[in-house]
């Protein structure tokens, strides 16, 4: 058996890095984590925290630290030619927490590398990453320090997670394939007095360029300018060294673009990009992964970096676990960049479009746009779209070779029989969350009565299972139920979870009783007016089973618990075989 030093290193301490950080600990696994910097940053760089990563911090149990110290933004106001041509609102997300959080970058690491203090780590400062060597069964990677000191590590597996100039990119020779865009971005954090509501973002398109203000609290905002690249700025552009703007500079920018008479104040920081888009093509090379900026740079259009990659780090965590406690093979990493590519690659299509449309040079093109865009996004489905988009909330795994469905065909729903779907059901159960779908969250109510969230019962290391009675709670269904519980305790004890979803708090007292004796690995809890029961589409009897991460793993109507054993023995087994 090889020996390793610990599981993984983990290269770069920014909120990717730190994020993975305080999963593998969660997951049991072994590792360490550097950073080349000395210090943290104490810059504000990203700054939204969108839904779905509110309920990953949840999963973590850090997210009030967040909410402590974040501005709850609620819309975006979408301004050209002065005039209003779009507002989207983050009021109705089907989230727990239905709004953006606008934090600043170096809170976000503050807060994590505190949670990480809690679970007895830290990160290893002034440690740059110098070589890597990789065999069948590990990697060996030289570290220096700041005096020189070299050290030699031997881990099962490395992931760099160190941002757009990636030392572990580099030393794999990974791709990193895409393209510059033509313009400057200035940046700018300031202190503005004006008439801006002080919880939403603000977009203005004109003729000068876009520029956009994205506030986080206390009357400070980010600005962030679009600035078309000048001759004079030819020099800069081939030495890649853009000015940082001074605050006199910006204060000319926004009088010359916003709407409003703003007087701004105080900057702390500011920064002159040109962006990218870019990814690499895998996200695994042997025994090492990338993460995060490492991985995948685009426009900071919505947001969407800093969350992508966290998400990054929470996706590969668990599946880590599993295979360092033997639970999984390690093809089941495979998944990984599979999953988290797909999710790249869509997040860099939705951030060109974004940066595209709002940068429109043609006047055709920019008259089309104003004329259109408030009359689509006065249209509720498109208002959904958008921003379950920019949540995060929509992204799906569904084309992963680790999830898997089954629903009873037509045929058969037409000739129904009992504890058998109908043919409404069956229709109902096609159309509801698939597998690979983020699990919706829903209340269910406890034994007292009480409501309770239904992500209480999701959170934890484990897979969770959840079985619904539909409308009507039979006896065989009990039975079922109490058959796959039993067998799940003795069999997947270490990795699954229950929790039975009755149809009404009658049926709750009814059936408790017949259910009592599972261990504490099963739940049972009734549906308020049958509301989980819509979220799921669970007309009839069906079953759920939810990944660590919160996305529908396996799904089947009726329940099945041959297809769900098959399933499970696929997941947990040595051997993780793709579904054929």
């Amino acid at each position: 058996m090889t020996n390793y030093d610990v599981d993984v290193l983990v290269v770069g301490a920014g909120p990717t890095g730190l994020t993975l950080a305080c999963e593998l600990a969660r997951h049991g696994v072994s590792f360490r984590i550097i950073d080349k910097l000395s210090v943290g940053s104490n810059k504000s760089k990203a700054l939204a925290v969108h839904s779905r990563s509110l309920e990953m911090l949840e999963d973590m149990d850090i997210v009030d630290r967040f909410l402590t110290f974040g501005l709850k933004l609620h819309g975006v106001n979408i301004f050209a030619d002065h005039k209003q041509i779009a507002k989207l609102t983050f009021d109705e997300l089907d989230s727990f927490y239905s709004f953006a959080l606008s934090l600043p970058q170096s809170d976000t690491e503050r807060i994590l590398m505190e949670r990480l203090a809690e679970l007895d780590h830290a990160v290893e400062r002034s440690r740059d990453l110098v070589a890597l060597k990789q065999d069948a069964d590990g990697v060996e990677s030289t570290i220096t320090d700041d005096n020189g000191k070299t050290e030699t590590l031997r881990t099962r597996w490395v992931v760099g997670a160190d941002g757009a100039h990636s030392s572990v990119r580099k030393l794999l020779n990974m791709e990193f394939v895409g393209s510059k865009y033509p313009d400057l971005i200035n940046l700018s954090d300031v202190q503005i007095d004006g008439p801006l509501i002080s919880d939403e973002i603000y977009v203005f398109n004109s003729d000068k360029g876009l520029i956009a203000f994205f506030p986080y609290g206390g009357g400070r905002y980010r600005i962030a300018a679009v600035m078309p690249t000048a001759k004079a700025q030819e020099k800069e552009v081939a030495e890649g060294k853009p000015a940082e703007p001074t605050l006199e500079q910006m204060q000319a920018i926004v009088d010359d673009r916003s709407m409003h008479s703003l007087k701004l104040s105080d900057q702390l920081w500011s920064a002159g990009l040109y962006l990218h888009q870019r990814h690499v093509t895998h996200y695994r090379n042997g025994n090492c992964f990338v993460a995060g900026d490492a991985a995948h740079i685009h426009s900071p259009a919505g947001g969407q970096g800093m969350n992508t990659g966290m998400q990054d780090g929470y996706n590969l965590a668990w599946k880590m676990g599993l295979v360092t406690k033997g639970l999984s093979s390690d093809a089941l990493l495979e998944s990984y960049g599979a999953e988290r590519l797909g999710i790249a690659l869509g997040v860099l299509k939705m951030t060109d479009f974004m940066m595209k449309v709002n940068t429109l040079k043609n006047p055709i093109a920019k008259h089309l746009r104003n004329t259109l865009a408030p009359i689509l996004t006065a249209q509720e489905v498109i208002q959904r779209r958008a921003r379950h988009g920019i949540a995060e909330l929509s992204l799906n795994y569904r084309e992963s070779a680790i999830v898997e469905e089954h629903m009873s065909c037509v045929t058969k729903s037409i000739q129904h029989k009992k504890d058998m779907p109908t043919i409404a059901d069956t229709f109902e159960f096609k159309n509801g969350p698939e597998a690979g779908d983020r699990a919706p969250d829903a209340f269910v109510g406890d034994s007292a009565g009480e409501p309770v969230r239904l992500y209480n019962f999701l959170k934890g290391t484990k897979h969770t299972l959840l079985l619904f009675s539909g409308d009507q709670t039979s006896d065989n269904e009990i039975e079922t139920f109490k058959s796959i519980a039993s067998d799940l305790a003795k069999s997947h004890k270490e990795t699954v979870n229950v929790v039975v979803i009755l149809d009404s708090s009658e049926s709750l007292a009814r059936c408790a009783p017949k259910l009592a004796g599972l261990g504490d690995s099963t739940r049972v809890v009734s549906d308020w007016e049958m509301s989980t029961h819509h979220k799921y589409a669970a007309g009839s009897n069906c079953a759920y089973l939810i990944r660590p991460d919160c996305y529908i793993g396996f799904r089947s109507q009726p329940m099945d618990e041959k297809l769900l054993s098959a399933y499970l023995n696929r997941i947990f087994d040595k051997v993780c075989s793709p579904v054929t």
